[in-house]
């Protein structure tokens, strides 16, 4: 994978580091090739912002979002983004 990005809120700077080591290091035991994602910070956890920020995404390979909280809204509206109206692959996590 070569093309993909994490989109997260500042306080989940520390989740998102964490997650991009442990998935290049697992890729990289799995002789899967994995580069560095394109991080993505966004200033606040609307629904909104999270779209605006994936939309800027929306030729990437995969998209991976954190949320720092369980909001069906917010979910919802990423998913339906992200599968119906941009056609691209995403994990919420």
């Amino acid at each position: 994978m070569d093309k993909w990005a994490v989109v997260f809120t500042g306080k989940d700077q520390r989740v998102a580091n964490t997650f991009v080591e442990k998935s290049l290091e697992v890729s990289r035991k799995c002789g899967i090739k994995m580069v560095k994602p394109q991080a993505v910070k966004i200033d606040n956890d609307r629904a909104q912002v999270y779209c605006a920020a994936i939309k800027n995404c929306s030729n990437y390979q995969i998209v991976v979002v954190i949320f720092p909280s369980q909001r069906d809204d917010r979910y919802s509206a990423v998913k339906k983004l992200c599968n119906v109206d941009l056609g691209l692959p995403s994990q919420v996590r």
